[in-house]
């Protein structure tokens, strides 16, 4: 992603063709950005599920 903004400025990309390529990737930046804490929470779930679980079985 961060190649595309160099890409445009050394004129490899034209300013029609930038777009195009660049917002796909951002929205998919973002889409990740919001679902972050989501994962995150599952994340923080399942290791107290597993702690519990060894606790039990010790």
């Amino acid at each position: 992603m961060e190649e595309l903004p160099a890409m445009r400025l050394s004129g490899e990309l034209s300013k029609d063709i930038f777009p195009i390529h660049y917002r796909p990737l951002e929205e998919q930046f973002h889409q990740l950005n919001e679902q972050l804490p989501t994962l995150e929470a599952e994340v923080d779930l399942l290791k107290i599920q597993y702690l519990s679980s060894e606790t039990i079985l010790s």
